[in-house]
């Protein structure tokens, strides 16, 4: 209700005033018998940093990065031994972190997640959890709102795994607040699906959600007069009515609408017609996304000023576009045939994109029209390996190739940025033939490009040797013939050169690809068995850092090893 809106906003300025004061913790938290400090300082009107002054580091200052709350207040308490930051909304919902003094980190690390919220919202979900960041172990006792029977009902107390960084407080922010909050609504909206499998929000034709996530209650139904999507939104100033472009459903079709996440799509029963509309939080709009009916789509293609068409058909067990240009009189152009498991058009673009779904992969296949070849030509492809976690994209324009990686076991990511030329190729050349170069081609240059980034460069010496290695050597039919090895000293002074010392072929069977001795003569001064001098001739005694450098053609950088170091008597 509106009155609600004005005493929210008079919390909420309340709340950005009180960031000004600094709360302070006297306490031993790094176990030394003697009192440390915590408090927090404020960066502006709705930020601030956390800062924590050990006494066993000389009361050197550890802080948090910078943590924004736009929405809301900070709090800062203790539980025993444990620092408790607060970051609360509205006063409808708090979050909270817990951090420990870890001794092998030197720093304070995030061990802790907490959520509450309060009763009196009928669309969120009220009641509290528990994350052991430690653990992984996620607690969560909520109770929900059925619209059916309306009234709020305790749901049972669930556990269950929850991944969730364990932060160091000099890398904290309030990512871990927002990222936290989303799992605990993702949790909720998973065990309330167990209880509505076909939702709990829509009762006689209205959706009843929380679109602006304010805590209170937006009405969504769709007007089968005018066949758009309506909205009430509450604001300050009353209240504002908000509604979607036609959706092409009226009274007399036979459809339902499904919601999930601000998203709404309404699928006929009868026919292969769909709309779907998201809703813009931030300007108050419900957007298009998508508008497909019998997979055909109607656009000006060829810059005419008239509708163009492009079609799906299936051909025996196999699918096919067809394109017609008002400019070409409408004639059928017809792309070669796929064997993937699904081909669509997205609508929602502006220009043609044609996607297509396999078993292992997808792609979105960008055409333009080409006035001189008077037809659509390709002009980007967009990629991505299912279970190998690939994607990739192709301008057809400049050849500029960029392609990313998870690796395993990581968030690191290998990144990739090369250059592809595959010729020319138009709407009737696309078939399942060009798929196959494109991946073929992609795939050798991803392979070739990514190689070094896939594995660890491991140098040490032991009785004088010298040893360059793979710990764990990847698995690939690639062989780089004639990598460049080169060694980067360092002096006490900070200055460093590289140094030639041979070539060697690299490839996964390279677990141990150099193994030599270091050696000294007047001519050459200190070089290594069977390679050239790698520290100048007439060297000052010292000690020096050593590391072993990879380059080859292939690779995007050098690879370089640890350091390791030596010293010149």
């Amino acid at each position: 209700m509106p009155y609600m809106k004005y005493l929210m906003l008079f919390f909420y300025i309340v709340g950005c005033l009180g960031l000004q004061a600094q709360n302070t913790i006297n306490i031993d938290i790094d176990h030394d018998d003697k009192p440390d400090k915590v408090y927090l300082t404020s960066t502006s009107s709705t930020s601030v940093k956390l800062v924590c002054l050990l006494s066993s580091q000389n009361f050197e200052e550890l802080t948090s990065l910078e943590v924004a709350n736009p929405k809301g207040f900070f709090s800062l308490e203790h539980e025993g031994e444990l620092i408790k930051l607060g970051y609360h909304l509205d006063y409808v919902e708090r979050l909270y972190a817990y951090f420990e003094y870890n001794r092998f980190e030197g720093d304070l690390v995030l061990v802790k997640m907490e959520r509450s919220v309060d009763g009196d919202n009928d669309i969120n979900e009220a009641g509290r959890s528990i994350l052991d960041v430690e653990r992984q172990q996620y607690v969560g006792n909520w109770s929900y709102y059925n619209y059916a029977d309306p009234n709020r009902v305790d749901m049972p107390k669930f556990t269950v795994k929850m991944d969730f960084p364990k932060v160091k407080l000099s890398a904290f922010d309030e990512k871990s607040f927002v990222t936290y909050r989303s799992r605990c609504k993702q949790q909720y909206q998973e065990q309330l699906k167990t209880i509505f499998p076909k939702g709990n929000t829509f009762v006689n034709g209205e959706f009843h959600v929380d679109l602006d996530d304010d805590y209170s209650t937006e009405v969504v139904y769709l007007d089968t007069y005018t066949s758009r999507l309506v909205c009430t939104l509450s604001t300050v100033d009353g209240s504002v009515e908000v509604r979607s472009e036609p959706t092409g459903f009226y009274a007399d079709d036979n459809f339902e609408i499904v919601h999930k996440d601000n998203h709404f799509a309404l699928i006929s029963t009868v026919d292969e017609q769909v709309v779907e509309f998201g809703f813009d939080e931030k300007n108050q709009k419900f957007i298009l996304l998508n508008s497909i009916h019998k997979n055909l789509i109607d656009k000006d293609l060829d810059g005419d000023g008239v509708v163009d068409s492009v079609q799906v058909i299936s051909v025996d067990d196999q699918l096919q576009y067809i394109c017609q240009l008002s400019s070409q009189g409408f004639e059928k152009v017809k792309s070669g045939l796929f064997y993937g498991l699904e081909v669509k058009v997205d609508a929602a673009s502006k220009d043609l994109v044609l996607e297509m779904f396999f078993s292992r992969s997808g792609v979105n296949a960008t055409f333009e029209f080409d006035p001189i070849l008077k037809t659509m030509v390709l002009t980007n492809m967009d990629s991505w390996y299912i279970y190998d976690d690939v994607n990739q994209e192709l301008n057809m324009k400049t050849g500029a190739y960029k392609a990313s990686k998870k690796k395993e076991d990581s968030d690191d990511e290998i990144v990739v940025n090369s250059t592809i030329q595959l010729p020319t190729t138009t709407f009737a050349d696309f078939d399942d033939q060009f798929l196959a170069k494109y991946y073929e081609k992609t795939s050798e240059v991803f392979d070739k490009v990514s190689f070094h980034q896939d594995f660890d460069l491991a140098f040490g010496m032991k009785d004088n040797f010298l040893s360059l290695y793979m710990p764990d050597p990847v698995e690939s039919d690639l062989r780089f013939k004639g990598c460049s090895i080169s060694f980067r000293i360092t002096d006490e002074r900070g200055h460093t050169e590289d140094f030639f010392v041979s070539k060697t072929d690299l490839s996964e069977s390279s677990d141990t690809f150099y193994d030599n001795e270091i050696h000294y003569s007047k001519q050459l001064g200190y070089y290594i068995e069977d390679g050239i001098a790698i520290f100048p001739k007439g060297i000052k005694p010292g000690l020096y850092q050593v590391q072993a450098v990879i380059a080859h053609p292939d690779f995007l950088e050098p690879e370089v090893s640890n350091v390791i170091e030596y010293r010149i008597e």
